[in-house]
């Protein structure tokens, strides 16, 4: 397992470097900074002990009660008094909490004292120290046992109701206060209904029935047959379309033929034309199936879905942005260009100006034989970062020069600002000894703190600590995307190269990927257990390791760049390779699986790249190669200093077994 990220257990940076590059931004003298570096040692010894001695701070040093991260020593030592239940160790928290206001040091030990407040059921000092954005469910819970121990009003029981029918389950800490709830005037039976079919739109069975047996019987049938129909659709909607009778309402009928359409795709479009003779519903519930029917079939490009968005859109019902899109990739995927070009010019203008379908207009007009019109489009699109900017260059048959601009830079406006702020010094601190959890608490407080204009400092100071994911996540709170030099830095670079001559990787893919996987984080784990740099599972990172007869790596390993980077880059050469050197479609592979990679290639003759990208039904994947292309391009400009040509990049797609 990785460090925890407030431990002492990983290797500190080199501090030498980090207070050069620290004196260059926020200059202090030879004696501040041997007082500084004084006060961190003590720091580091303190902190290891500070829950073996939790009493030691009258022997603390001059420099160490000087020190920035000082606070956190303190209050790591008040959370070891609490638990272990001394005497004024409430008092001293109190204490602490109130001189460091809303400082980060004190969250953890403000949640730790609200537990102990709750326990013995101190209200009236409970709801003096809570705060809303602790972001503690359980806590959430005791501050409603206060408030309804020192007088409840109105406003609680209708916040408390909201909350009750928007959420899945409330945690059991709530127990009390929901049997409050259950005897105020605002739990009605409407309240009740509204929760009952929010847990059905979820498809939450088990929750939604007991709340049926609370409704009277005149409100229950709908539900009932809603809830029936949720939990046999295949029987439930072929009755349906054989004319049978249901008391299903409107919302039922259109969130359970959702749900269904959506896994059982060939069987509802063969259902529909006979559910809707059976049915006549309304023209807005007529379109609401039919798009329900159509959007699965786009997602597996079958050809039908096209007609289906046809005879929805006769309904003359405004469409939502996900149908709007759908169904101009189904457009795409078919050849159908004119009405490509129609419904692109139909687009609402939140969706119009945006890059995708400013391009796909373009497209249209290129394909149709208007390439004049088109030219101004594309032309207009290569000003831009984006993935259709590169895209539109290789439409003009041109090389493409990332739009660049030095924003992230440190002027003397951000310098004085940040050296006011002592914030932003624990920041340094905290970072320089690998406190991760402790920087990045630190450095959002001293983002907040900043005025918006001195805010891009704060990217540049962080690639120059060499905290990559932080720089990225900075700039992206701030719209800053187009500062290349700033934005794609080539950290483990050594580790790159040798991969890159070991695999036949192009180092521009290997760090295209390793940007968007890890953001350059050694010890990032996804949900999925994906680990390191290139977010490599262990299963598939021994099968990789087998097949090129390397080490097994173990878990512990893959937190290695001189591991996990060979093996990420063979595995993106072998699925390169796998795809004829198709780089689109080893990206999708990488994120989504061969499996799914293979399955979204075409059956019915080649697609276009762009056209076979723009129709990957995962959301996610389709993200992630639009990404990687834009982060290859910008790696291969800052490599050559040349315009990036990426015709190459973007052969066409081609069915399983062609070349």
């Amino acid at each position: 397992m990785s460090a925890h990220p407030n431990s002492l257990s990983r290797p500190l940076l080199s501090l030498g470097l980090l207070a050069g590059l620290m004196l260059g931004l926020v200059p202090r003298s030879q004696a501040a900074e041997d007082s500084r570096a004084a006060g961190r040692s003590a720091f580091v010894a303190a902190y290891a002990l500070a829950g073996a001695d939790p009493a030691a701070e009258a022997g603390d040093s001059a420099a160490l009660r000087a020190y920035p991260l000082y606070p956190w020593l303190r209050a790591a030592r008040l959370k070891a008094q609490l638990a272990a239940g001394q005497p004024q160790a409430e008092a001293a928290v109190a204490a602490f909490l109130g001189e460091q206001g809303e400082a980060p040091a004190g969250r953890e030990l403000r949640r730790l004292w609200l537990a102990k407040l709750a326990e013995r059921q101190d209200w009236t000092a409970f709801l003096a120290a809570w705060r809303e954005d602790l972001g503690d469910e359980t806590l959430r819970c005791r501050a409603l046992d206060a408030w309804l121990a020192t007088g409840p009003t109105p406003e609680l029981a209708q916040s408390l109701a909201e909350r009750w029918v928007s959420e899945a389950e409330l945690p059991a800490a709530c127990g009390n206060a929901l049997a409050w709830l259950r005897r105020q005037p605002v739990y009605t039976a409407a309240l009740v209904e509204r929760r009952a079919r929010n847990r059905l739109v979820e498809g939450d069975s088990a929750r939604a029935k007991p709340l049926l047996a609370e409704l009277p019987a005149a409100q229950r049938p709908a539900l009932e047959a809603w809830l029936a129909l949720l939990d046999n659709p295949a029987a439930g909607f072929a009755q349906l379309a054989a004319g049978g009778a249901s008391a299903i309402d409107d919302q039922g009928l259109r969130e359970t033929w959702q749900r269904y359409a959506r896994r059982n795709t060939d069987a509802a479009a063969a259902l529909l034309p006979r559910l809707l003779v059976a049915l006549k519903p309304s023209m807005a519930t007529t379109e609401a199936l039919t798009l329900s029917a159509a959007l699965p079939l786009a997602w597996s490009r079958d050809p039908s879905a096209l007609g289906l968005f046809q005879s929805a859109a006769q309904s003359g019902q405004p469409l939502d942005d996900r149908a709007l899109e759908w169904r101009l990739r189904a457009a795409l995927w078919n050849g159908e260009w004119l009405q490509v070009l129609a419904w692109t010019d139909a687009l609402p203008a939140t969706l119009a100006n945006q890059p995708r379908w400013r391009y796909w207009r373009a497209r249209a007009l290129e394909t149709l034989g208007k390439s004049e019109q088109a030219r101004p489009l594309y032309r207009a699109l290569t000003g831009e970062f984006d993935t259709y900017g590169l895209l539109a260059a290789w439409r003009l048959g041109q090389a493409w020069t990332p739009p660049s601009r030095r924003v992230a830079v440190v002027s003397p406006e951000a310098r004085a600002a940040l050296a006011a702020l002592p914030s932003f010094a624990r920041a340094e601190e905290a970072w320089a000894l690998q406190l991760r959890s402790i920087a990045s608490l630190e450095w959002r407080a001293s983002f907040d703190a900043l005025e918006p204009k001195l805010r891009p400092a704060l990217v540049a100071i962080a690639g120059q600590w060499g905290w990559h994911d932080q720089a990225v996540v900075t700039a992206t709170r701030q719209g800053l995307f187009d500062d290349v030099p700033a934005l794609f830095p080539r950290p483990y670079e050594g580790e790159v190269r040798r991969a890159a001559a070991l695999s036949g990787t192009p180092p521009i893919w290997i760090h295209g990927v390793m940007r968007k996987e890890s953001v350059f984080k050694a010890d990032a784990v996804s949900a999925a257990d994906a680990i390191g740099l290139l977010q490599l599972l262990p299963s598939t990172a021994k099968l990789v390791a087998k097949r090129y007869q390397r080490p097994a790596p173990s878990r512990e390993q893959l937190f290695d760049p001189a591991v996990n980077v060979p093996l990420g880059a063979l595995h993106l050469r072998e699925l390169a390779d796998q795809y004829q050197g198709r780089w689109i479609l080893a990206l999708a592979a990488y994120n989504a699986g061969a499996r799914a990679a293979e399955r979204w290639r075409p059956t019915d003759g080649a697609r276009d790249a762009d056209v076979w990208i723009e129709n990957i039904p995962y959301n996610e994947t389709r993200v992630y190669v639009q990404r990687i292309l834009l982060h290859a391009a910008a790696y291969d400009w800052l490599e050559t200093g040349k315009p990036v040509r990426a015709a190459a990049w973007l052969p066409p797609v081609t069915p399983s077994g062609s070349p």
